[in-house]
């Protein structure tokens, strides 16, 4: 019979966040810089982004979209271009979520067609979660 008292949900919780923390690195970061990144139909490249692989590539530079051959308004062109950013956004941040070292989910590896679908869904729903709130499309 064990006399120690049992954690609490909470406390048990607490303590898998805890252990959880310690395994992950995340080195990506954000800045506001003077050289942003352009955008152009069917890609976007600017200034290196560093690469959470390191080693041979040193960092990602450009993100290309195969543009779908839909003609576009200028409102369609910002809701399309959005979905570089998106994806963009989205693979560096899972190359830099690494648990024990090592991605949590490799854009890279063969899910690599599910986190796209996933990303275009995401996307999807930013576009129309923006048209069901904005009164002006173009700001």
């Amino acid at each position: 019979m064990n006399d120690q008292p049992q954690p609490t949900p909470q406390e048990a919780s607490d303590d898998a966040a805890r252990r959880a923390a310690a395994r992950i690195s995340f080195r990506l970061t954000y800045d506001h810089t003077s050289m942003p990144r352009r955008i152009g139909i069917g890609s976007m490249s600017g200034p290196p982004i560093p690469c959470a692989y390191g080693g041979q590539l040193q960092s990602s530079g450009e993100w290309d979209a195969p543009d779908d051959g839909q003609p576009r308004d200028e409102v369609g062109w910002l809701d399309q271009f959005l979905s570089y950013v998106v994806g963009e956004t989205v693979h560096e941040g899972l190359e830099h979520y690494q648990v024990d070292g090592r991605p949590w989910l490799d854009p890279h590896g063969p899910a690599e067609a599910a986190i796209h679908a996933a990303v275009d869904r995401l996307h999807a729903d930013l576009v129309a979660i923006r048209r069901r709130f904005s009164s002006d499309q173009a700001k």
